[in-house]
């Protein structure tokens, strides 16, 4: 096993499952030429706070960043996100990112709410997005985004498989370049 797979096997299960799920979804360019691109953040989870190198911190929801309107002293909840992945993620409007976490935990009903954290007992762990259950392709993964301490809602079996799939969702890349 070369590095490569052996770094990947340890963050993100085998990546030749993940390349083929991906294709499978449609999500990369096809035989035929045909393609929907994805770009990093179509891998991330929704209700996370992102930082950039100069500290600005983001909450991202369903695929765009909004930039926190107070300041969170709490390094540890920002996932450090390389210049160019934010960048590319559309920006919403400025969010008092308390209120919208909160948004986001509060749900009147049983069933499962936009970024709630989920699994079936199998030992994989599972994120509601937009109607479909995207998978975290490693523990690592729900470590690095710091979900590890959040909720997991556990559902019947039938429940998870009856919904459709998802992007899988992958750690964040360590920067070990301070400037990027």
């Amino acid at each position: 096993m070369s590095r490569m797979e052996h770094f990947m096997s340890r963050n993100g299960g085998n990546p030749h499952k993940w390349v083929q799920q991906v294709k499978a979804l449609g999500a990369v360019r096809s035989d035929s030429g045909t393609s929907s691109s994805c770009q990093a953040v179509d891998f991330y989870p929704t209700g996370v706070i992102i930082r950039d190198q100069s500290g600005r911190k983001y909450w991202l929801q369903g695929g765009r960043k909004f930039l926190c309107s107070e300041d969170i002293e709490e390094n540890r909840t920002a996932v450090l996100v390389s210049m160019l992945d934010i960048n590319s993620i559309p920006e919403g409007p400025v969010v008092d990112w308390l209120s919208a976490r909160a948004e986001l935990a509060n749900s009147t009903s049983d069933a499962l709410k936009e970024g709630q954290l989920f699994s079936c007992g199998d030992g994989n762990i599972y994120q509601w997005q937009q109607g479909t259950r995207r998978p975290f392709v490693s523990k690592e993964a729900v470590s690095r985004w710091m979900l590890e301490g959040s909720e997991i809602q556990q559902i019947a079996q039938e429940k998870l498989y009856a919904a459709p799939e998802g992007l899988p969702i992958i750690a964040p890349p360590v920067l070990l370049n301070p400037i990027l």
